[in-house]
């Protein structure tokens, strides 16, 4: 963020992961959303060309609770990295339940 001359505690809204992806040469930014619809929650998962902008895997899915989150992010997960034709060796090798890798706190 300081060499795009920016704070470091910028929010990174959709347009700054953008940039941010294009000066790192990366080849796709990802993205996603948890929205409360009535009972239930719906998650959405996108990647992004960093080069022109457009999506190129998108998915989503529902959850029955707050407590069914992290399952069903998991499994999104998988099925996003394998429409972006990760290698299932790949996939199994760096899958890591979102339950070790972060917080188990849904507000946070």
């Amino acid at each position: 963020m300081r060499l795009m001359e920016r704070p470091e505690d910028a929010r990174l809204t959709p347009a700054l992961a953008q940039e941010v992806c294009q000066r790192d040469a990366a080849r796709a930014v990802l993205s996603g959303a948890v929205g409360a619809v009535g009972g239930r929650y719906l998650i959405t998962l996108e990647a992004r060309d960093c080069g022109s902008g457009k999506s190129i895997a998108q998915d989503k899915s529902e959850a029955g609770s707050k407590e069914d989150l992290p399952n069903v992010l998991d499994a999104l997960t998988v099925h996003l990295r394998e429409g972006l034709s990760e290698s299932p060796a790949s996939i199994q090798k760096f899958d890591v339940p979102i339950a070790q890798a972060t917080t188990s706190s849904f507000e946070a």
